[in-house]
């Protein structure tokens, strides 16, 4: 069994702010999505060890699909028959995007962004699919849900500045073609930041961001799934002149993923 996926999302994005006064200014954008979906995969060669007396007596293993077509048995030979996929996924959307920017003083940044939900309808452009669960021409929603963000930047001394920033995601409110109604809440991030100027050239930072999800089981699927995470992260800025910047940086997640005890022949079924 083999599958790859590869799935890109691309934003074009412009935007225009107003200040108001020298503390507070507005912001009106909007961005382009085009997403794309591949994917490619197969299951082939499935074998079972049944003893049967003229076909398999030894009881060794032998390919499923053949055992089952010479004991009249169309419809299971036909569940572990090769199946091959190759489908394309593809579909555009617009984001209104709105945002303010508060400044009381040199040292202290509030800012708000609301990001409107996203009507993304994907299309399968299946070139081949033995499995049934990509049907050629088939639209399904697929919405970027609305998002409010808030972030503050503090200036502890004009080289050190901490930041933190609160993002919600109203994901029930999205279409997902039913799918939103697995979720149980709708999820969030919550992320902490600090820069350093180490010279007039170099400025060291790190952070640390925790995402998370509240599902129902029946929303996680091999195909599709969520997982809350905890996200840690360090770079550092160059800066080559007084309009060019150049930055490196590193980030790991780190997820914790509990499992149930299936049962066994020693323990009871529940």
């Amino acid at each position: 069994m083999a599958f790859k996926g590869e799935s890109v999302f691309f934003g074009y994005q412009v935007s225009l702010s107003l200040a108001v006064s020298d503390v507070l200014s507005f912001g009106l954008g909007g961005r382009l999505i085009q997403a794309r979906n591949d994917y490619e995969g197969h299951i082939s060669d499935i074998m079972i060890n049944p003893q049967h007396p003229l076909l398999n007596p030894t009881g060794g293993f032998m390919s499923a699909y053949d055992f089952f077509t010479a004991i009249g048995q169309p419809t299971y030979a036909a569940l572990v028959a090769d199946k091959n996929v190759k489908v394309k996924q593809t579909g555009s959307g617009f984001t209104p995007v709105l945002s303010l920017n508060y400044m009381p003083s040199e040292a202290l940044v509030l800012s708000l962004r609301y990001e409107f939900n996203t009507k993304l309808e994907l299309k399968n452009k299946t070139t081949e699919d033995d499995t049934g669960l990509f049907p050629d021409g088939y639209v399904f929603r697929n919405d970027i849900p609305a998002l409010l963000a808030a972030g503050l930047r503090y200036s502890v001394s004009p080289a050190v500045r901490t930041y933190f920033s609160f993002t919600y995601f109203f994901d029930k409110s999205a279409n997902w073609d039913g799918k939103e109604e697995l979720v149980n809440k709708n999820s969030y991030e919550m992320a902490l930041g600090l820069e350093y100027d180490l010279s007039k050239v170099i400025t060291a930072s790190a952070g640390y961001q925790r995402t998370n999800y509240s599902l129902s089981d029946a929303y996680q699927t091999d195909l599709d799934h969520e997982l809350s995470c905890d996200t840690v992260g360090g770079g550092f800025r160059f800066k080559v002149t007084d309009k060019l910047n150049l930055g490196r940086g590193l980030f790991i997640h780190f997820i914790k993923i509990t499992t149930s005890r299936m049962p066994t022949a020693a323990s009871p079924t529940p």
